[in-house]
C-alpha cells in the first residue's frame, strides 16, 4: 500500500478472528499452523496515522502441508 508504514495481520480458523502480528515489510510469514488446516488471511495497512479498511470483502484461504 502506497505510504503504509505498519501492517496488521490477521488470520480465521474455526470460526475465529486472531491478529496474529505486525510487521513494517509487505510480506509476512505465518508461523505455528496446523497441517491441513483452511486459513484466512487479510491485512490492515497503516497510512497517514490511520488504518485502512480490510484488505479485502474475500479472505485469502490457504492450507499449510507439511515439509
Amino acid at each position: 500500500v502506497d505510504g503504509a508504514v505498519k501492517y496488521v495481520v490477521y488470520s480465521y480458523v474455526d470460526g475465529k478472528y486472531a491478529q496474529l502480528g505486525t510487521c513494517t515489510a509487505t510480506s509476512y510469514t505465518a508461523k505455528n499452523l496446523t497441517n491441513g488446516k483452511k486459513y484466512g488471511f487479510y491485512v490492515k495497512a497503516l497510512v497517514n496515522g490511520a488504518w485502512s479498511d480490510w484488505s479485502s470483502a474475500d479472505l485469502v484461504y490457504a492450507t499449510p502441508k507439511a515439509n
